[in-house]
């Protein structure tokens, strides 16, 4: 089963690093020491997205880990954190290695893995208070507690419904005064509500980045995908040619830092006042901006 996980596992960053290669990425550059960054922002991602809950059965299972005794549950215990801490490692280390694949989605394993051993973290407490004070209600105290840690653990999430991608732990906030954006078309579906209450809006186009998916299946009229990699071209000539197309452009905040030109295009815009501003917690402002409003000047920055 080991082999079986690892192995596709690593043929899946293989095939991904493969396709990088055939988009212009250099093998020689694929390194541990290259990796580096991208390691330390998953790492940061674990850190991030897992609750207070989580923090504090991980800690658990790393004490009980070190600790010995003659539970016949310890040798079991210690492979299964064992096993998952490196699965959720291994995952990390993949897609770093496998340039390119750095979004949060590639490492869902190592979060589900941490996961499982904060779980194993609170099972081993709940399993040493019963043996150490012997309660006779024993059954009846440990269905509340696992009661109680699920609901924290729910209660704790469910203050970002709908959009639970943009959680973040609540103790790292204050610490740190940050707020980490998550960029999976969060909101969108918001503004394609509001575009499809226009009359006929079965006839609009509508330019529109993380398009496929969050606007797209809201949106009665005619969907055009703002590709980022638009930007890259000489004077932006793909953008420039799609834009008069259409009659309203929907961007976020979160398309401003990918590249020079994106920051470019997106520096342009706030010279123009949107149309519409949705505002998600924990995500990018999303903005809506009608075609017909952007002046000449527009055009001539983004095209330089």
């Amino acid at each position: 089963m080991l082999y079986e996980v690892y192995g596709n596992a690593f043929s899946y960053a293989f095939q991904g690093a493969r396709l990088q290669v055939t988009e212009g990425l250099e093998p020689s550059r694929f390194s541990l020491a290259a990796a580096g960054g991208t390691i330390i922002s998953f790492a940061s991602s674990l850190i991030w997205r897992a609750t207070p809950v989580a923090w504090a059965g991980f800690i658990l299972a790393v004490a009980f880990f070190f600790t010995g005794g003659k539970d016949s549950f310890l040798p079991a215990f210690h492979k299964l954190v064992l096993y998952l801490f490196v699965t959720a490692a291994m995952f990390i280390l993949l897609f770093s290695l496998a340039q390119g694949r750095n979004s949060a989605h590639y490492i869902m394993a190592s979060h589900v893995s941490m996961d499982a051993v904060a779980a194993l973290g609170w099972c081993a407490l709940l399993g040493w208070l019963e043996l150490k004070f012997e309660a006779a209600n024993g059954s009846m105290i440990r269905a509340g507690s696992v009661a109680a840690l699920v609901f924290l653990q729910f209660g704790s999430a469910l203050s970002y419904y709908p959009y639970y991608y943009t959680y973040s732990n609540p103790i790292m906030l204050k610490a740190t005064g940050q707020i980490p954006q998550s960029d999976y078309g969060e909101g969108f579906e918001q503004a394609a509500t509001y575009l499809a209450e226009k009359p006929n809006s079965e006839s609009l186009k509508v330019f529109a980045f993380r398009a496929r998916g969050p606007f797209s299946y809201f949106f009665p009229g005619e969907t055009i995908i703002l590709n980022p990699l638009f930007m890259e071209e000489p004077g932006m000539a793909s953008v420039l040619s799609r834009m008069p197309q259409t009659d309203y452009l929907v961007i976020n905040d979160a398309l401003g830092p990918r590249t020079e030109r994106s920051a470019q295009f997106v520096q342009a815009l706030k010279k123009i006042d949107p149309e519409r501003s949705i505002l998600i917690k924990g995500v990018s402002t999303i903005r809506i901006y009608r075609i017909a409003d952007l002046p000449p000047d527009f055009y001539e920055t983004i095209s330089r």
